[in-house]
């Protein structure tokens, strides 16, 4: 996996390009640990480049999710796959984190979030 990283204000974006797996969720979670440590206030995980996840996938998010919450950042993720979004559904975890369709609209939606 690849991950390519920006920012855009106070969100920090991880942009993944591979299968999330057990070979790539340690790198996944090392750097958005680091970046929860460097003072972002919202990290961005898109995932309109990965095509499948794995069991591995699924307890990086929930480990990167905690670790958010501790330090008051929100998390969003987008860009799922129909695959990746049913994978989400089937294991009940769709409700546990803020995923919207498209980096576009998950930028605009911290945005208004910010102002509010």
């Amino acid at each position: 996996m690849n991950i390519v990283e920006s920012h855009e204000g106070t969100t920090s974006i991880l942009a993944l390009e591979g299968p999330l797996d057990t070979a790539s969720a340690p790198s996944l979670s090392a750097r958005a640990f680091a970046l929860c440590g460097e003072g972002a206030r919202t990290l961005l995980l898109d995932l309109a480049k990965v095509p499948h996840l794995t069991s591995a996938g699924f307890r990086s998010f929930i480990a990167i999710r905690r670790r958010a919450a501790e330090g008051s950042i929100d998390l969003v993720l987008c860009g799922p796959n129909e695959v990746v979004r049913e994978l989400f559904e089937i294991s009940g975890m769709l409700g546990s984190f803020r995923i919207l369709p498209d980096r576009g609209a998950a930028l605009t939606a911290i945005a208004g979030a910010k102002s509010a």
